[in-house]
């Protein structure tokens, strides 16, 4: 999952005064977790923070669907027990979602901050390259 934060703290509050769309492909008919803004309205103005930047437990409770409907969809498949987070999440934040991904049975969930990550890998762990040595920097 990429769950992107610290920076988005401030974007999507600026988009939620604006109500404008915070991913173009959140407007895409069909697809599943569509947001269209209304300017005008204040209640769909404020359907975008879940979106934009969710809580932990709006994200565990979006897992549980997701997670349910996977095994409903692929029976006698192995169970979802697994995760990799990309995320530019705080400790704290992150530490709270982990939890409540391990209550609802995601016994494996795995950070960038626990992999050993070298060139080109680091763009999957948030992870910017600087300077002329590689020496990496939390994005």
């Amino acid at each position: 999952m990429h769950i992107r934060r610290g920076d988005y703290e401030a974007h999507c509050s600026l988009l939620e005064g604006l109500a404008a769309p915070y991913a173009v492909y959140n407007v895409i008919p069909g697809l599943p977790d569509t947001y269209t803004p209304n300017p005008t309205n204040e209640t769909t103005k404020k359907l975008i923070m879940p979106h934009c930047l969710p809580t932990a437990q709006q994200v565990i409770q979006r897992v549980i669907v997701v997670k349910k409907d996977y095994e409903t969809q692929n029976p006698g498949k192995a169970m979802l027990d697994s995760v990799f987070l990309m995320t530019n999440a705080n400790k704290e934040w992150l530490a709270e979602l982990k939890e409540g991904l391990s209550a609802i049975g995601l016994g494996n969930v795995v950070t960038w901050r626990q992999l050993e990550l070298h060139n080109y890998e680091k763009v999957a762990g948030m992870v910017r390259v600087s300077g002329s040595c590689g020496s990496p920097s939390v994005v």
